[in-house]
């Protein structure tokens, strides 16, 4: 008989927004791109939080918040397989993205396409002349090239 855990818990979530509230998004200013990711693929204990990783700067007047942890799996330790990637755009466009890996290599998985899809999604959108569901699709299908030729270079299962 099979116990009950409780209600579900999600392990990876993230918030974007101007520091100051009344401030509109309009109004954040940056440079050059900004990415947050979690690292995935650590042996944690249960709803530890995940070390979080940045590229760049965050731009002026923005806050990024993340975390990612790894559930009850009814073990003391397993490997956090969620990753959350957040990532700004020159052109004030943000990107985020919560993965969830399955399977004995999904952190693998999860970890390649979080540093992979925010940024292909917003390149696709600043060339997709407002065609949104196109550029979209363009991501994604990029983004699972990508990860197919790593898992044939670095010998790790996608299925």
């Amino acid at each position: 008989r099979r116990r009950k855990l409780g209600p579900k818990l999600y392990s990876a979530a993230f918030r974007v927004g101007p520091r100051d509230m009344s401030l509109r998004s309009g109004s954040i200013v940056q440079d050059s791109a900004f990415a947050l990711r979690s690292i995935c693929g650590t042996r944690t204990e249960p709803y530890e939080h995940s070390e979080l990783q940045t590229e760049g700067t965050c731009p002026s007047g923005a806050s990024v918040s993340a975390v990612s942890a790894a559930g009850f799996k009814g073990r003391a330790s397993s490997v956090n397989q969620d990753c959350v990637a957040v990532r700004s755009h020159t052109d004030g466009r943000w990107v985020a993205c919560v993965l969830d890996g399955h399977g004995t290599e999904g952190h693998l998985v999860a970890a390649r396409v979080s540093t992979t899809l925010p940024r292909l999604i917003g390149e696709a959108l600043l060339q997709s002349s407002g065609d949104v569901p196109a550029a979209l699709k363009a991501a994604f299908a990029e983004a699972e090239r990508n990860l197919e030729e790593a898992a044939e270079r670095e010998g790790f299962d996608v299925e």
